[in-house]
């Protein structure tokens, strides 16, 4: 073999495992990233044993917003809110209460604890909820949306239209 042959080899070699390893690492680094996953549960009510022995509704039905990390590395959830229609045509957001109340209680997810629960008593007005959505220990917001694409834009153009004239009073 000549020198120029040795070095080919040796070239590929490196070029075949370097491109492996950089796969292999962005492989990894898509599948060990924090993922949050939400799920948005209704009509759940609260059950206490009777004195019969049977079990009974003890009190008002609530609203689940289940926060679940799907990935290998943990993450804090800082806290939970929604946004629900107006009669006038605005937005309003309203935050979860246990989020400012009880911030260090479990918000942690990891592996060995992996989802954690924001609830909120029923009633008419979550009927317009257009989305949930948390925040979590690095800001970003992980939304669930709960109306269709058509309602989904809409509401978005009026979150920009609120946030010009915000910003137009402000100068």
């Amino acid at each position: 073999m000549t020198p120029d042959a040795i070095n080919l080899a040796i070239a590929l070699w490196g070029a075949i495992t370097g491109t492996i390893a950089i796969t292999l690492s962005v492989i990894q680094y898509y599948v060990e990233r924090p993922r949050l996953q939400l799920q948005w549960l209704r009509n759940f009510a609260i059950m206490a044993l009777g004195s019969d022995g049977r079990m009974r509704g003890a009190g008002p039905t609530i609203a689940r917003l289940v926060v679940t990390n799907v990935g290998r590395q943990n993450i804090r959830v800082i806290g939970a809110y929604g946004a629900k229609r107006e009669t006038d045509g605005t937005v309003g957001l309203f935050m979860f209460s246990d989020g400012l109340l009880d911030a260090s209680a479990n918000r942690v997810l990891a592996p060995e604890n992996p989802s954690t629960e924001f609830q909120i008593n029923e009633g008419p007005h979550l009927d317009e909820i257009v989305f949930v959505a948390v925040n979590d220990g690095f800001g970003r917001s992980h939304v669930l949306w709960l109306v269709s694409w058509f309602q989904k834009l809409a509401v978005k153009r009026r979150f920009r239209q609120m946030k010009a004239k915000k910003a137009v009073k402000a100068a």
